[in-house]
């Protein structure tokens, strides 16, 4: 129990920051693995998708690991930020029966900003508003693939986090500080499948609707009582699908596209203000030199949620990266990628740019009866 803290403390500490994780639930972590990132992160191609491991011979296990900078501008007002974090675990394990079994543990959304105000008038209340947390998943799951072609996969999910946000203000020389804490629970199942034909590969997955349980504690300052709230809220549910294909000699094109048709999500039956957003990305993979692949992607799309006055977000990337083999161990991949963001604000458009280095480490072994020779 006291690993699983640590590493929660770990997630929920090191991650990267956005200037619009305040609103809604905030960033909507995607999948993390440095290959795919490169092609643009097709959701559905990574090991996020359960069923997605219809060729896995051996045990693996990927360790990610990702280092963020930003800056954002308002007007003439520019800020830097930056963080190191880790962001994924995936393990799977081919059984004799041909069924993989599958554990991991990722982020599903991020809840760290750092946002202040800008007024310099002498009277007025100026506030710099700090939140550290996010939402992350224990994941079991289950792949079994049938006649070498089609792959399905199940996957039981634990979703649990927190989010603290201090707001300190001061005017006319005094200081104060608000803190407000919430944590979050919930269990939901994830669906997947794969299907190959020749050099095509489709697959997609499927998170079922779910309730997510909010306990928000308030402890303001001056105020004689704290407040304490339980909510409910109700996230329909979510599509991705992803397309591989090998049209020419060593080369891989790959798309994703994903649908979150939120408009009806509640808190406590009232509708929460989310939208119907989609998201699609495309990548190519090139290897020259069997591997040392390049690796080439674009994606772009919407936030479910909009600024505070209303305004959509919008996101653009650009992504690239590569590969290299760790002889008798597995392989590194490494992925850049610039994020450009854009969003209204009661002070007007607010632009953010991101550049984050993702690094995964895969680990394979082939476990296997070991035979005695004689004089060893």
């Amino acid at each position: 129990m006291k690993s699983i803290a640590l590493l929660l403390l770990i997630f929920t500490a090191l991650t990267a920051q956005s200037f619009f994780n305040p609103n809604g639930l905030g960033e909507v972590a995607l999948p993390a693995d440095a290959r795919f990132i490169a092609l643009g992160n097709p959701s559905a191609l990574t090991p996020g998708n359960p069923g997605n491991y219809l060729d896995l011979i051996q045990t693996r296990i990927k360790l990610s690991l990702a280092g963020t900078g930003l800056t954002a501008r308002q007007h003439s007002y520019q800020r830097a930020l930056g963080t190191v974090r880790p962001t994924g675990v995936y393990a799977a394990v081919p059984l004799p029966t041909h069924t993989r079994l599958l554990l991991s543990i990722d982020s599903r959304f991020n809840q760290d900003f750092d946002v202040w105000s800008e007024s310099l008038a002498d009277t007025a209340t100026r506030f710099h508003i700090v939140s550290r947390g996010g939402i992350h998943s224990f994941n079991l799951g289950v792949s079994q693939p049938l006649f070498n072609r089609l792959c399905l996969g199940a996957q039981f999910q634990q979703l649990i986090g927190g989010s603290r946000e201090n707001w300190h203000y001061w005017a006319e020389g005094i200081v104060a500080t608000d803190t407000i804490e919430i944590d979050y629970l919930a269990r939901t199942f994830r669906l997947g499948a794969t299907a190959r034909l020749a050099r095509l590969t489709l697959t997609g997955f499927y998170d079922l609707p779910f309730q997510l349980t909010a306990t928000r504690f308030k402890h303001l300052h001056g105020v004689a009582s704290d407040a304490l709230r339980n909510y409910q809220i109700h996230l329909p549910a979510t599509l991705n699908f992803g397309l591989s294909a090998g049209p020419f000699y060593k080369t891989q094109i790959s798309t994703g596209f994903e649908l979150r048709n939120w408009t009806s999500a509640t808190i406590d039956d009232l509708p929460a203000g989310y939208q119907n957003v989609w998201r699609a990305s495309i990548g190519i993979e090139y290897e020259q030199f069997p591997g040392y692949p390049f690796r080439l992607g674009y994606s772009t799309g919407r936030w479910y949620c909009s600024t505070v006055a209303g305004g959509r977000i919008s996101e653009s990337a650009v992504h690239f990266g590569t590969g290299l083999l760790l002889p008798k161990f597995g392989t590194l991949d490494i992925a850049g990628e610039v994020i450009f963001r854009k969003g209204e604000t009661p002070a007007g458009f607010i632009s953010e740019t991101a550049g984050r280095l993702h690094l995964t480490i895969a680990y394979e072994e082939l476990w296997k009866k070991r035979t005695r020779h004689w004089g060893y």
